[in-house]
């Protein structure tokens, strides 16, 4: 969806600065997923395709996304300038019966995020994390 795409392997590694085996094996498994598809030699999107993963079950493959993301996010924190960042974090004494209710409070505002910054001129991809985990632990 971003302007100025360009459906070949090759440019989308350079631009998502992962390997060209990496960006080749993904398009192979988001065609086999039926997510894109190839028409005419270009790659893609299949029109109304949202992918939405399960919520509070654990996943090999989803994990590995996240410590990827989070790996990504420590490069930008280093290497990308400020004004086309944004990093929070808080530190709060909580109570852990209200969890289920933070959760539904993320949730919330990751789906209005979506809803309000998925359109206009779309010329860059960006990610958005939110962690929120305990940080003390048991004794």
């Amino acid at each position: 969806k971003t302007k100025g795409f360009q459906s070949n392997p090759q440019w989308i590694a350079r631009r998502l600065g992962i390997s060209l085996a990496e960006a080749k094996s993904a398009l192979d498994r988001l065609v086999s997923l039926d997510l894109i598809e190839v028409v005419e030699g270009r790659y893609k999107s299949v029109g109304g395709t949202e992918l939405v993963t399960t919520d509070d079950i654990s996943s090999v493959a989803i994990r590995k996304h996240h410590h990827q993301m989070i790996n990504k996010a420590l490069e930008a924190l280093d290497k990308q300038p400020i004004d086309s960042r944004e990093f929070q974090g808080l530190n709060l004494a909580f109570d852990p019966g209200k969890t289920k209710k933070a959760k539904a409070l993320i949730r919330e505002f990751v789906d209005q995020f979506n809803r309000e910054m998925s359109h206009g001129t779309q010329t860059e991809v960006y990610e958005l994390n939110i962690q929120f985990f305990r940080l003390t632990k048991e004794i």
